[in-house]
């Protein structure tokens, strides 16, 4: 039993609810830190309803926002090993905003979209450092 543990330890071995336990952190974290950015832009900039910090009506009413909590819940679906499901929402994105954001597009916590209609945003590829971004 020691041997396994050790084994687990080392190559970073997870369960199936380990894996969706840690996207769904992840997912939670990045959707924070979205938010937070989001808030931080409007008090700076003078958007609209500055005063109020709701998470979920800026979800509702922040097309830039909904896009960005449509590409975590991809990015959950990838992490938790749920590739198929990644695929669907990558789709569900394209047609919803008229965005092109591949499944394994990778995105830091903290990132705002203003106006994605048009973009395209592909995978890093192994020799790239950054992943790349088009409007069309």
């Amino acid at each position: 039993m020691e041997d396994w543990l050790d084994y687990v330890q080392r190559t970073g071995e997870q369960t199936k609810a380990h894996r969706v336990l840690s996207a769904a952190t992840k997912m939670r974290h990045a959707v924070r830190e979205d938010h937070a950015t989001l808030r931080r832009y409007s008090e700076k900039y003078g958007g609209r309803d500055t005063e109020k910090k709701d998470l979920p009506k800026d979800a509702l009413v922040r097309i830039g926002f909904q896009i960005m909590v449509a590409v975590r819940l991809m990015h959950f679906f990838r992490d938790a090993g749920m590739t198929p499901l990644a695929m669907v929402a990558s789709r569900l994105i394209r047609h919803m905003y008229g965005s092109d954001i591949h499944w394994d597009a990778r995105f830091e916590p903290g990132v705002q979209i203003v106006h994605a209609w048009g973009s395209r945003f592909r995978r890093r590829r192994a020799s790239e450092k950054t992943a790349s971004f088009s409007r069309t």
